[in-house]
């Protein structure tokens, strides 16, 4: 099953699917910087443009080019920034 997931007035925008028990979503980040929490952990991996992700236990913005990934730890609040607009793919564990 595949579920769209909206956020932040439609700037943050993403396709959700579960297969072979592996969860993940892939979407796009419009301009602007975005708040969000997470439960697990999850991997972002950037596949077009650049976004910077902050979290409050490292308290930095990690910039991540086309195909970087970083891992956002379980239970955080975490940050998303874009100066232009970007495409992701984040794999939850």
């Amino acid at each position: 099953m595949i579920k769209l997931k909206k956020y932040h007035g439609d700037l943050v925008q993403s396709l959700g699917f579960e297969q072979d028990r592996i969860q993940a979503s892939i979407g796009v980040v419009g301009i602007g910087e975005f708040d969000f929490g997470t439960m697990h952990a999850e991997t972002i991996k950037v596949t077009s443009g650049e976004i910077s992700v902050w979290h409050e236990k490292a308290n930095e913005w990690i910039k991540l080019a086309e195909n970087q990934s970083y891992k956002v730890p379980a239970h955080c609040n975490y940050k998303l920034k874009a100066d232009k607009m970007s495409s992701f793919i984040c794999f939850y564990e």
